[in-house]
């Protein structure tokens, strides 16, 4: 559930938050993602609001924990031995 903290360790809370080129969209959920080969623009929602806003963007990166959540697809994709 989307909050107002990372839960990552410090040094990897610390290189997000000085980086320039990563702005934290606290209680955001993403909605949808447009573009053709390239990702441009996402639209997220606030979820204390309910607010929805596009966004320009280059990529999105999704990181969670350090085990892979690819069983969906374990018969669609191709994988690798560490299921990625």
């Amino acid at each position: 559930m989307p909050s107002d903290r990372l839960r990552a360790c410090k040094t990897m809370q610390e290189r997000v938050f000085n980086h320039s080129q990563i702005q934290i969209h606290w209680y955001s959920l993403p909605i949808s993602t447009h573009g053709d080969e390239v990702l441009r623009r996402t639209q997220i929602q606030d979820i204390q609001t309910g607010i929805v806003s596009d966004l320009t963007v280059g990529g999105l990166f999704y990181a969670i924990g350090h085990t892979p959540n690819t069983q969906l697809f374990q018969d669609q994709l191709e994988l690798d031995k560490a299921d990625y």
